[in-house]
């Protein structure tokens, strides 16, 4: 499972490129994410279902970049939020 980093202005995404959906798959978001932001809470992240025709069906999670907290680099700017579902 690769796993894809992207920010759209403070909301950040941890996603893959696979159609993982189960209680496992988002656990592994989930810790991707508090890897990068220790401080981050589980209240403090959404799970999403994407819609689109660039990433229909996938799963992923975001959440707000945590206050007086640098934007990492490995988080790739895609401008706006991806639809969802």
């Amino acid at each position: 499972m690769d796993i894809i980093k992207e920010r759209a202005g403070e909301r950040l995404i941890v996603r893959t490129n696979s159609y993982g959906h189960g209680l496992e798959f988002i656990e592994a978001l989930v810790a991707e994410a508090m890897k990068d932001f220790p401080q981050l809470k589980r209240s403090d992240i959404t799970v999403e279902k994407y819609g689109g025709d660039r990433i229909k069906r996938i799963w992923g999670v975001e959440f707000d970049l945590p206050q007086q907290t640098a934007m990492p680099l490995n988080y790739v700017d895609i401008g706006t939020l991806h639809p969802t579902i």
